[in-house]
């Protein structure tokens, strides 16, 4: 019984890339002229080069014990102007979206959060 077997050839790989300072800041204003590919030790023409946004997941833990008490509002226009300058992000390009999801699943990271002092914090 004879075997189907394919070939695909493809002209155009995909290399997505993340792109960070020696203190790991991320470096935006990169050109294509700054990067160089190779195949088997062979440089490669690089073609077609953009610069795209990545999705991301936001969540805030917002202290509302009475520690906070004299700095409740500083506390909130801090999450206010986040928040704006986020939705500011989002409106700039085609294709983006948000949403408000409720957290369905605790990551290790933060079920491992303990409260000090007098704040109470319970997942």
């Amino acid at each position: 019984m004879p075997v189907d077997r394919n070939r695909v050839d493809s002209s155009l790989v995909l290399i997505p890339v993340h792109v960070t300072s020696a203190i790991g800041a991320t470096v935006a204003d990169m050109r294509k002229e700054d990067f160089r590919v190779y195949e088997d030790n062979v440089e490669q023409r690089v073609t077609t080069f953009s610069v795209e946004d990545a999705p991301v997941s936001v969540g805030i833990l917002f202290d509302a014990s009475g520690s906070m008490r004299g700095r409740m509002r500083e506390a909130a226009e801090a999450v206010h102007a986040f928040l704006g300058a986020a939705n500011r992000m989002l409106k700039k390009g085609p294709g983006t979206s948000h949403s408000d999801h409720r957290l369905k699943s605790v990551p290790p990271i933060i079920s491992d959060l303990a409260a000090h002092g007098g704040t109470g914090f319970s997942l």
